[in-house]
């Protein structure tokens, strides 16, 4: 029977979340506005010359990712808050369990073949490679603080071996 030796929250931060929403939607506006009112063209590092249609365009295009991406910030943890899987990543003595998506993801120590870590401005992905060679990804901006990422991280360093 596996012993859990503790268990650690694992989600999207509803602040951050909250706080790319009122980035994108501001940004969206912005961008809509500047659509609306354009009469000029735009001149893109020197080299990339639009005239006001294609500048219309440009900035029109520019408002739909930012919409696309409010949207997200606010669907994202809607799905979250309703998810069958439970968002929270378990250690066990001889294993652990982090959610994915829609399925819980379950190793065993020995079935991680190799661990990679990579610090993309300080959002560190740690890569796991289990036996059947798909890759899972564990991100410490889903933890509720620094120290419980560190203390995850120390126990996949410690428990396994590549």
């Amino acid at each position: 029977m596996k012993q859990i030796i503790k268990e650690y929250r694992y989600r999207s931060g509803y602040l951050m979340m909250s706080l790319i929403t009122l980035m994108f939607g501001g940004a969206a506006f912005v961008l809509y506005n500047k659509a609306i009112t354009n009469d000029s063209g735009l001149i893109i590092n020197g080299f990339i010359k639009l005239n006001d249609g294609q500048a219309d365009i440009f900035y029109y295009v520019l408002t739909g990712f930012s919409v696309a991406f409010a949207i997200a910030g606010i669907v994202i943890p809607l799905l979250e808050m309703n998810s069958k899987v439970p968002r929270v990543l378990t250690v066990y003595d001889d294993g652990m369990s982090f959610p994915l998506r829609k399925e819980m993801c379950e190793f065993k120590w020995y079935e991680i073949n190799n661990m990679t870590e990579t610090n993309v401005q300080g959002t560190i992905i740690i890569e796991l490679t289990p036996v059947t060679g798909r890759k899972y990804s564990i991100n410490n901006r889903m933890f509720k603080s620094k120290k419980e990422f560190e203390e995850v991280y120390n126990i996949l360093k410690e428990k396994i071996k590549a």
